[in-house]
């Protein structure tokens, strides 16, 4: 009997049983992404700025008239690189920690730094001078987050004095055309104030504008920010719900809505009641993978050239972003997990000008394995771009090059508990066929395998040779079972997109 897959691009799912997905879904894999109703293996994460003489724990883009920098923090200093000269413009020492997350954003074309330890800082795009504490900053003042809306720069969980505010929100005076607000205590000449949200027992945690609208997140729940004027300069409105976010960074804007991931859920809003994304999909599967001592170093980031938010995280055991799972917003699909080389940070943006990866020298791929066209700059500085760092240290693009920083990219997709509507007979596969866009030559490893039970362990043949553009037939027989399974393998560094597979199945009655 022949079954023919006609689509594989229909997502990972990892929470439901196997038999229940639809036949384009996988129930397994990993560095595998679903796009037009392709699976396609990712691409790999390539240096692109100067080598980083510590390791970056925060990122951030910055365009003025003098170039479009990369704004890179370590624990001690701040450096920012044009693409070609990486400048130290940290003044006195910052003193944060690893987990004492950088905070900030554009206002006027100056940028805001804010690390919650030290007094909040600006810097004005002058490669020539250093950070400088923020005008109207009290000395010893401390702030968890600060962020720009409107006019405005937003404060939350305040430390004026010796007590620490966890309800507190606060802003500045606006701030004229051009320039930084000069104060940040209320008075009757100025439109600076604070209030609590003290609805919730949670911290405050991080925000991010939407629409009009600066969405506040607590641990446990959310506010709307809107500017109304008058003498109370803000209304704040809780949202519906209890869901909260996990940490700073990890929330992100997409064309379908703000996507944040929570205490125990990756949740979508357009400004109101949050729906979760990732429940009877991957949801257990994160939480239960996501190391519970460093969750706080998860990040939520766009990668606009993919359509995708991507969810990264310690893995159990790990002190540093080892995995990620990409949502893409078009498809409504999940990728399978993604490895990362030991990520400690991502941001999204245009990259300097001048970088390239298109001389001889520079690109890291083999002549066999390059899927770039003679000429192309893989850097795409015309559109925006994942930037990560790592703990190498390095930093790099994301879906550039076929390898992570050097080291090769293996790729697997699997799907199990095939029952094909009869979980009462045994079955097997004999043979699959396998229509794959890539270059010819390319070898795949594919197994064919069974279980007794839907969720029983599956017993796989050994790993037979599939060439593209050589081979019609994978031909291994597997031995009987009521559910039959797949399983592809690549370890080699071309990319690959897969379309449809056909099985050979025999059924042997029911025993």
């Amino acid at each position: 009997m022949l079954v023919s897959i006609k689509e594989c691009g229909d997502g990972c799912n990892l929470d439901l049983l196997p038999s229940e997905l639809l036949p384009g879904q996988w129930s397994g894999g990993s560095n595998v992404r679903f796009k037009d109703k392709f699976a396609e293996k990712r691409g790999g994460i390539q240096s692109a700025y100067t080598t980083p003489t510590g390791i970056p724990y925060w990122l951030g883009t910055y365009i003025t008239t003098a170039g479009r920098f990369l704004i890179e923090a370590q624990l001690a200093s701040v450096f920012v690189d044009d693409g070609t000269t990486r400048t130290d413009i940290t003044g006195t020492p910052t003193t944060g920690g690893i987990d004492d997350r950088v905070s900030g954003g554009v206002l006027n074309g100056v940028y805001i730094y804010n690390n919650g330890v030290d007094d909040a800082q600006y810097w004005n795009g002058n490669v020539a001078t250093n950070l400088a504490t923020l005008t109207g900053w009290t000395a010893g003042w401390k702030s968890d987050v600060i962020r720009p809306f409107k006019n405005f720069l937003v404060a939350l969980g305040n430390t004026r004095g010796s007590t620490k505010q966890i309800h507190n929100v606060g802003w500045s005076s606006s701030a004229a055309p051009g320039a930084i607000p000069i104060s940040w205590t209320a008075s009757a000449s100025n439109d600076a104030g604070d209030v609590d949200l003290a609805e919730t027992p949670g911290e405050m945690v991080d925000c991010l504008p939407w629409a009009d609208s600066n969405i506040i997140y607590t641990t446990d729940a959310r506010y709307a920010q809107q500017y109304i004027g008058g003498n109370d300069v803000f209304r704040f409105v809780r949202l519906p719900g209890s869901d909260g976010c996990l940490a700073r960074g990890c929330i992100a804007n997409t064309p379908k809505g703000q996507v944040f991931l929570s205490n125990g859920d990756v949740r979508i809003h357009q400004g109101g009641d949050s729906v979760s994304i990732a429940e009877g999909k991957i949801r257990r599967w994160l939480f239960r993978t996501m190391d519970t001592a460093n969750a706080q170093r998860s990040f939520v980031v766009v990668n606009a050239q993919k359509n995708e938010v991507w969810v990264c995280f310690p893995s159990y055991g790990q002190a540093a972003c080892d995995m990620a799972i990409a949502w893409n917003w078009d498809q409504e699909t999940w990728s399978t997990p993604f490895t990362l080389p030991n990520v400690t940070y991502g941001t999204t943006g245009l990259v300097a000008a001048n970088l390239s990866a298109g001389t001889w020298d520079t690109d890291p791929d083999t002549w066999e394995s390059d899927p770039t066209t003679w000429t192309e700059n893989e850097y795409s500085q015309n559109e925006q771009r994942l930037i990560l760092s790592t703990t190498a240290p390095d930093i790099g693009l994301a879906d550039t090059g076929t390898q992570d920083l050097g080291v090769r990219v293996s790729a697997y997709l699997e799907k199990v508990g095939i029952s094909l509507d009869d979980p009462d007979s045994i079955k097997n596969i004999g043979a699959t066929r396998w229509q794959f866009d890539a270059i010819d030559g390319i070898v795949m490893e594919i197994q064919h395998g069974s279980s007794k039970t839907a969720d029983g362990a599956v017993s796989y043949t050994d790993a037979v040779d599939f060439t593209v553009g050589t081979s019609n037939w994978a031909n291994k027989i597997a031995t009987g079972g009521r559910f039959v399974a797949v399983k592809m393998t690549t370890t080699g560094d071309q990319p690959f997109a897969l379309r449809s597979y056909d099985m050979d199945i025999k059924k042997r009655g029911r025993f």
